[in-house]
């Protein structure tokens, strides 16, 4: 029992601190008394919680669209490694040896 304590005292000094620190940037970037946005804190993270699951689906048709797009990209670039080079592109060096 002891045990669960201590991460439950280690995990709510964790998520403090987290809390304290973006407290902290939110009152720097909006230029308001630090007081004032720890206030509003828990109604700030309650309504980040509610948009979690649009944002992991986000997040997920971002990565899909992202390996889509650089799957295109790869057959691009195994297609023109499979083209046979014309005339113009081969140099005198790149000639064949036998």
């Amino acid at each position: 029992m002891r045990r669960t304590g201590l991460l439950f005292g280690i995990a709510a000094a964790a998520a403090g601190a987290y809390v304290f620190s973006r407290a902290r940037e939110i009152a720097e970037t909006e230029q308001r008394p630090l007081g004032e946005v720890l206030v509003e804190m828990p109604g700030r993270i309650l309504e980040d919680l509610g948009t979690f699951g649009d944002d992991v689906r986000e997040a997920a048709d971002e990565g899909r669209t992202a390996g889509e797009r650089e799957a295109d990209w790869i057959d691009d670039d195994l297609a023109e490694a499979d083209r046979p080079a014309e005339p113009a592109d081969v140099e005198p060096d790149d000639e064949p040896t036998q």
